[in-house]
């Protein structure tokens, strides 16, 4: 109904020069006509009165159905504004009560020795060390299938992304995971297919949207306190890739000094609309630029490499990612091939939030100071694809810090007996140190960033990359 509405408001009238000459409203051109019709009917026609009151209730229609219009505008701003929630249900306090306290994915951490600790859900499948071997064996030529049920209400599950972009693209899946063992020679081995973007967004993205009453697809599909083995699992799980982005000045006075690249999405995101997200976090791609084309000239009918799904892909998502120009992308290719340990692969875990979709972590230093890379990015650039983001935020890791909505603080309580419901509302506070706001930015953070900051702070560390 509102897309109805909104097009008898407006609609476009096209040229052969242009797309667009002007816009006008049908509405506009009904009042214009009414206003002609009453100028006609009262100066020409005998029946004034009883023509009048016909009049007043045209117009007093008219005003009913402009005031109905923007009553549903209303309604659907706000539903926007809470999509995310609808969809899936990131509360730690609702994670509990699946996976309890004891539960190998509830993890507590802290960001620094003296900051709160903090709970998050996450299932840490690689752990990568120098003695971790990693090989993914891919199947281009399978295709994932969605169980019948969902196909059924794939008209209403898709309604849940009313705020959302949407695509039909192809994307990795994993389809099974083995664990190092003797067998394998100590080797954690991936094995991926393909999927497509939608299948994505009616599954994973969309796990707690009710369909009737309590029955969701997390109720249906992942309603246990495991997540399904990967080889058995109903959800797309097509491959995350998340990557946090350090600037670490080699000269000057801000030597030492290590900064987070952290990016805010638009309004249009599939999650995390006017959020914030790690440096890097996008879905594994095979195609759509021409770079990738010279790797897997088919795209995704193309065999993966191990060497490309643990090191080769942040090569392609820098340039998006970080809002670069042509020869700013260039420039920091060239960092990271002259120094190929500047990018770390850091692991393999699942998402219980999502149902178990698995995210490849990376670690990226750029040995660069703040301006330096702000004179990298494209100035005329404007969002407009899927998940794009808006700006980047360049964020001293020492400042960044972790706020309560009661300023309650676990630093001194035992890991168990953090209350996870007071961890709900939870905001990282973020100073951006090129912007010339006076007091620090208090954004939601990407929710899937509370576990994503878990497996940094864990293994980030014990590797040195952050003191």
């Amino acid at each position: 109904m509102e897309d109805h509405l909104s097009r008898f408001l407006h609609f476009r009238i096209k040229s052969n020069k242009k797309w667009t000459l002007f816009r006008i409203s049908p509405l506009i051109v009904m009042i214009v006509l009414l206003v002609i019709a009453f100028i006609f009917a009262k100066y020409r026609c005998p029946e004034w009165d009883f023509l009048f009151d016909i009049y007043i209730n045209l117009v007093a229609s008219i005003i009913a159905l402009v005031f109905a219009y923007y009553m549903i505008l209303a309604i659907s701003f706000l539903l926007g504004r809470h999509e995310d929630e609808i969809k899936v249900s990131y509360r730690n306090s609702k994670m509990l009560k699946q996976y309890k306290k004891d539960s190998p994915y509830r993890k507590v951490f802290r960001l620094r020795d003296d900051s709160n600790k903090f709970v998050v859900y996450c299932d840490d499948l690689i752990k990568c060390d120098n003695n971790t071997k990693v090989e993914v064996v891919d199947h281009p030529e399978r295709r994932f299938e969605l169980d019948t049920f969902i196909k059924l209400h794939s008209f209403e599950l898709h309604e849940a992304h009313s705020r959302s972009l949407s695509e039909h693209s192809l994307t990795v899946r994993m389809c099974d995971f083995q664990a190092p063992n003797e067998k394998n020679n100590r080797t954690a081995v991936i094995t991926t297919e393909r999927s497509t973007y939608l299948a994505h967004m009616l599954t994973n993205r969309v796990l707690d949207y009710p369909l009737k009453d309590d029955i969701s697809i997390r109720y249906l599909y992942e309603n246990t306190n495991v997540l399904n083995d990967p080889k058995h699992a109903k959800m797309s799980n097509h491959f995350g890739i998340n990557a946090l982005v350090f600037l670490e000045p080699a000269a000057g006075e801000k030597k030492g000094e290590k900064y987070l690249l952290m990016p805010k999405r638009g309004p249009n995101a599939t999650v995390v609309k006017n959020g914030v997200t790690a440096s890097i976090a996008v879905r594994l791609k095979m195609d759509g630029s021409e770079d990738l084309k010279e790797i897997f000239p088919n795209g995704y009918g193309d065999k993966l490499t191990t060497e490309f799904v643990t090191h080769d892909c942040i090569y392609y998502c820098l340039k998006n990612c970080l809002l670069l120009t042509d020869k700013g992308t260039a420039d920091v290719k060239k960092l990271l091939t002259e120094k190929p340990d500047r990018i770390t692969f850091l692991g393999l875990a699942r998402d219980p939030y999502e149902g178990g979709k698995p995210t490849l972590f990376f670690a990226v230093t750029l040995p660069m100071t703040p301006e330096e890379f702000h004179k990298m990015q494209n100035p005329d650039y404007k969002a407009g694809s899927i998940d794009e983001v808006e700006e980047i935020l360049v964020v001293d890791w020492k400042a960044i810090d972790i706020k309560y909505k009661h300023n309650k603080r676990f630093a001194d309580v035992d890991d168990k007996n953090i209350d996870d419901k007071d961890t709900d509302n939870a905001k990282l506070v973020l100073t951006d140190i090129l912007s010339k706001r006076k007091k620090p930015q208090k954004l939601i953070f990407e929710q899937n960033l509370i576990s994503n900051f878990w497996f940094y702070t864990e293994y980030i560390r014990t590797k040195q990359l952050i003191q």
